[in-house]
């Protein structure tokens, strides 16, 4: 049978297995000289202690080597994902602001002949509701123009012939202007009516607008902003748009008031019994 190899696993079992106790030798390893002490037990179990400790020393070696290797491998860590939070998520972003609109409260006509007809007349109407609305959204209600007046395109409403007067001198009755600290305006009882006139043909070609404005505010120091406008426009048909070519009245007044105070909890033992006098004794019974 031939020899296992030195440093064999055969080896090891035969020669340096500890279950193997005192018995007989085993076979010569090739390459050497059989010792005459290799029939002794004792230093037969010494060589073999030898194996098991260079075994081990070497799987010591073995084992710190991977471990090194394992130490100096790139190592790659993969970023947990952010997990979304209440907190995380951007708050929505606020709906758009409604803009003003006029309701019309009545419609008369006029003409020069004895026909008229009513449905060129609330047509014109409609067309003066939808300018002057708006033209109030710009000159009131849009936060814009608290703080730099109405734009400069509102100002379009106006005929050419008024156009600058009203944007340079008559501002202030026109629109609200700039406020300052003014954080809402909200209308309260809006009304406009509309007298049109007729011509011969029965075309809607003048009119006069009636309009009566009331609005609400706050201030950013709690104080309440009442708004009130009233005016008249003439209105006539340039081409084909309904233009402001005239305002016998027109005013806005501002009056700024304290928020009314907040009511506070209750003086606690109100209505209590009165308690003793000076001294700590009441006053006893009138004889």
């Amino acid at each position: 049978m031939p020899s296992p190899k030195q440093g064999d696993d055969s080896t090891l079992l035969q020669n340096g297995d500890p279950a193997a106790g005192e018995a007989g030798p085993g076979p010569a390893l090739h390459g050497e000289a059989s010792s005459p002490d290799s029939a002794i037990g004792a230093p037969d179990a010494k060589g073999s202690r030898k194996r098991r400790l260079l075994w081990g020393g070497l799987g010591v070696v073995v084992a710190g080597a991977a471990a090194a290797l394992v130490l100096t491998l790139p190592q790659h860590h993969h970023a947990a994902r952010p997990v979304a939070t209440p907190s995380s998520r951007p708050s929505p972003a606020p709906p758009p602001r409604a803009p003003f609109a006029f309701q019309l409260s009545g419609v008369t006509w006029t003409s020069y002949v004895s026909k008229d007809s009513p449905t060129n007349a609330r047509k014109a109407a409609e067309q003066i509701r939808i300018g002057l609305s708006g033209w109030y959204d710009a000159a009131f209600v849009d936060p814009n123009e608290w703080k730099a007046g109405p734009a400069v395109s509102a100002w379009a409403l106006f005929g050419p012939d008024v156009a600058q007067r009203a944007r340079k001198k008559d501002a202030g009755s026109l629109s609200l202007g700039t406020v300052n600290g003014l954080e809402i305006l909200k209308a309260t009882d809006p009304t406009l009516s509309v007298r049109v006139l007729l011509d011969p043909s029965l075309k809607a070609v003048a009119a006069v607008a009636t309009v009566r404005f009331e609005a609400v505010g706050t201030l950013e120091n709690g104080d309440l902003l009442s708004v009130s406008n009233s005016a008249r426009y003439l209105f006539r048909l340039v081409g084909s748009r309904w233009l402001i070519v005239g305002y016998p009245k027109a005013s806005t007044t501002l009056d700024e008031s304290p928020a009314p105070p907040v009511p506070g909890p209750t003086a606690s033992g109100a209505g209590a019994s009165a308690g003793p006098t000076a001294g700590g004794v009441s006053p006893g019974p009138t004889p």
